[in-house]
Formats: structure tokens, C-alpha cells, sequence
């Protein structure tokens, strides 16, 4: 029980009445070799350093798919819930919202064939996760159309952070509509929703962003000012160098609060595990799974069972046993 506390005051608790020579090293490892501790601890460092990634230089060879939601409108004898799909270009940023009612592998892919592939040039590849519309008629879709699917791996907010941004500008432009109009039938409703996507994409188009060089994802893509007949000429070179430097920049700011470390094939580590505000008591990790294989774009794959395989971030892992480098001594 005493694990609780951590190493270091559970080594001057027992300091307080006891001599032992070897006494850091057998506090560490008897706290690294309790499973009950890895579990259910909250605070923790990350082990393993994130891969280097490349910035994309050219416009339109992929597109970025998610869905974000749900929310709710509350009409005067029902609930209207809705949710959004969104579709990204990552070089220009340029970015396109569509309401969906469901969340279902047939709506997925009309939504996304009618408004991506009918608008704009044919991407080589779509990136998505893991979720219920991006599978069966989806794939077909994207196959039918020449593209390439490829998934990213899931509970990885780092690698869809303009998204999130874009859900929360969604959530304020909704709750200050639904004030305004004050809908009280469905098709005052749709009309909101309508109304919010279409502002949110709106600002979202004619706002500078640092990963453009301080360009709009709307004048990058239409080569004009989203306000005034200006053209705008933009060295899509320069922005790539620009927004490799921030990866990097980023990239070495993260890796410095995280803890040295290689992972390789057959260790030990825990997965952890997403919990909401009521989930206070419940295991923070699960485990421990064997690593089956590592990749070099910063993920693993680990080996649920005897048949199963799952591949994820090394955010989503740490190691059962990690060893630092650890100078030996009395312990005094």
C-alpha cells in the first residue's frame, strides 16, 4: 500500500526506522514490478520519443476525413442531434463541413464523393480513423475513385488538432445561433445548423494560420483574398519550409518532457486507457500486452490476444519495465 506514495517518500518513510544499503534500488524495483501501481496510476511520464514527421508541399494529393459531434438542438417538442463531417486538404488547410444524421459507412461515403471528389481536384490518398462510416461502402468508394485508404491510428489528438479546433469554434457559433433564432420546429432547426456549419467554415477559410506562414487556408487554395479582389500568389515551397520548421520546432519541445526510450520487439507495456469525469475509479491502463512489432513513424504494434493485433502511438503506451540508467550506492 505504501506504493501509493511514490519511491522517493516511501524510501524516507522507511529511512525513518531502518538501514538497508541497497535501499533506492529495491524501492524501485519493487515499485516497477507492481502491476496494481502501473494500472492505476494517473501521473506518469511518456516514454519514447515522436517521430519526425514531413510537412506535405503539394496541394490536393490528400484528404483528411473525420466526424466530429454529436450536438444537440433543443426544439419546443424534441431533440434534434446532428453530427459533421469534415474534410481537410493538409497542405492549403482548406477545410469543408457537411451535416450527417448518421454515423454509417453509406453516408460517409455520398458525403464525401459529393462534396470532395465533385468539388475539387482528385486527391491520391484519404486519411481517416477507425470509426463506423469509414468502412465497407466507404472503402469501396474511395477505391472506385482511384484513391488509396489509409487509417490513422486511433486516440491520437495530436495529429488532429485543427480539427478540435474547428469542433470548439462549431460548439460557440451553435450556442450563440441557437440563442439568436431560437428554433422551435425541425426545419427552424436544420436551418441552425445550416447557419453554423457554413459560419464556421466561413471563418475558418478567411483566418491566418501560423502553419500557412500567416496566409488564409482560402486565398492558398483559390489564389485570391477571401475579402478583397486582391490576388494572391503564394510560393507553396516557402510555406512547406515554413511549416516543416514549426513541425520540428514542435517536435523537440514535445520530446524534451518526454523520457529517452526504445521499444522494441517483445517487451512488455501497459496501454492506457481514456477516461471521462466518471471514470474516476476506474484502471487507468491495461496490460501488459507484448510489442509484435515497431514501426518507425513512432507506433507499435501489440498483441491483445492470441489472434488479435492492435496498432498504436507510443503516446498510448509505456513500457512494464523501463530501465534508466540509475547510479548505484547506499542509499544515503
Amino acid at each position: 500500500m505504501a506504493h501509493v506514495e511514490g519511491m522517493d517518500r516511501l524510501e524516507q518513510t522507511i529511512k525513518t526506522h531502518f538501514y538497508h544499503r541497497g535501499i533506492r534500488d529495491e524501492v524501485r524495483k519493487q515499485i516497477e514490478q507492481c502491476e496494481a501501481c502501473a494500472k492505476n496510476k494517473r501521473a506518469r511520464r511518456a516514454y519514447g520519443e515522436s517521430a519526425p514527421r514531413d510537412a506535405t508541399a503539394m496541394p490536393w494529393q490528400e484528404v483528411h476525413c473525420d466526424t466530429i459531434g454529436p450536438w444537440t438542438i433543443e426544439l419546443r417538442q424534441r431533440t434534434l442531434t446532428f453530427n459533421a463531417m469534415t474534410m481537410v486538404d493538409p497542405c492549403t488547410n482548406l477545410l469543408e463541413i457537411v451535416p450527417i444524421m448518421r454515423r454509417t459507412s453509406e453516408e460517409g461515403a455520398r458525403v464525401v464523393e459529393d462534396t470532395w471528389f465533385a468539388r475539387y481536384p482528385r486527391p491520391k490518398k484519404v486519411v481517416t480513423d477507425n470509426g463506423p462510416e469509414f468502412k465497407l461502402e466507404f472503402i469501396e468508394m474511395v477505391k472506385k475513385n482511384g484513391a488509396v485508404h489509409r487509417y490513422s491510428t486511433p486516440r491520437n489528438p495530436q495529429g488532429n488538432s485543427m480539427i478540435e479546433r474547428t469542433h470548439q469554434a462549431i460548439g460557440q457559433v451553435l450556442r450563440t445561433i441557437v440563442v439568436s433564432r431560437d428554433p422551435k420546429s425541425v426545419a427552424d432547426g436544420i436551418k441552425v445548423i445550416s447557419e453554423t456549419l457554413a459560419t464556421a467554415m466561413h471563418a475558418h477559410r478567411c483566418s491566418v494560420q501560423s502553419t500557412n506562414a500567416y496566409l488564409t487556408p482560402g486565398a492558398l487554395a483559390f489564389k485570391r483574398d477571401m475579402f478583397l479582389d486582391i490576388p494572391i500568389y503564394a510560393d507553396i515551397l516557402a510555406v512547406q519550409r515554413h511549416r516543416q520548421s514549426l513541425v520540428d520546432k514542435r517536435l523537440l519541445r514535445a520530446n524534451a518532457k518526454r523520457i529517452s526510450y526504445d521499444y522494441a520487439v517483445d517487451d512488455l507495456v501497459y496501454k492506457r486507457a481514456y477516461l471521462g469525469l466518471s471514470d474516476k475509479l476506474k484502471p487507468t491502463a491495461s496490460g501488459p500486452y507484448r510489442v509484435s512489432r515497431v514501426h518507425t513513424n513512432g507506433n507499435v504494434t501489440i498483441q491483445l490476444s492470441a489472434h488479435q493485433f492492435e496498432r498504436l502511438n507510443i503516446r498510448r503506451v509505456f513500457p512494464k519495465h523501463p530501465v534508466p540508467p540509475v547510479a548505484t550506492g547506499t542509499g544515503y
